[in-house]
């Protein structure tokens, strides 16, 4: 879950304004994962995240992330067993609040590589800030973005899950992200 958020989170980077040579990036879901880690006394699961829609914009010509967002159901999200998804969807109330959506709002570079992503994370009918490192790695025409989003639920008005006094879902979550993408090749 946390690594999805953290996707959601590339809008607006600030490092640079708009410029012509910026091109959207063409995101190859094949070669792209999100994935939700989530710790639990018994029954530690990662949830992936089967759909998503990312929108990057990239400079080719200065290496940068113009902006960034991700949108994604949270229906979406499978951890390969039938039964824990819904409980995962009636906890969540995927019903009334059916989307999750990350928009970054600044990244700024750190001084030991890569970057730090700010935005915010809608999810559950809320929007908290968040921020995490990233690191963008660029070859040619292809992108790849990785990094880690560690998000509090209970920050988005979720309960914590606890079944027969000894069975406790940590409200904390972490999302693992690889986007993998192409930028757009002049004709």
């Amino acid at each position: 879950m946390k690594r999805l958020l953290m996707c959601l989170g590339l809008v607006g980077s600030g490092l640079i304004g708009p410029s012509l040579a910026a091109e959207n990036v063409v995101i190859n879901h094949s070669e792209s994962r999100i994935e939700i880690d989530v710790s639990a006394t018994m029954g530690s699961f990662v949830g992936h995240l089967a759909d998503y829609d990312a929108q990057i914009d990239f400079n080719e010509s200065t290496g940068t992330v113009n902006s960034a967002s991700l949108a994604f159901k949270f229906s979406d999200v499978k951890t390969g067993e039938a039964k824990r998804d819904q409980h995962m969807n009636d906890w969540q109330g995927t019903e009334k609040y059916p989307n999750g959506r990350f928009e970054m709002s600044k990244l700024t570079p750190r001084a030991e590589g890569g970057y730090t992503a700010q935005g915010r994370l809608q999810l559950h009918g809320q929007v908290q800030e968040l921020s995490f490192p990233v690191n963008i790695l660029t070859q040619g025409h292809s992108l790849a973005i990785d990094g880690d989003a560690v998000i509090n639920t209970e920050q988005f008005g979720l309960p914590i899950v606890r079944k027969f006094l000894a069975l406790r879902v940590s409200p904390e979550v972490t999302i693992h992200f690889h986007l993998q993408g192409t930028t757009p090749v002049a004709p």
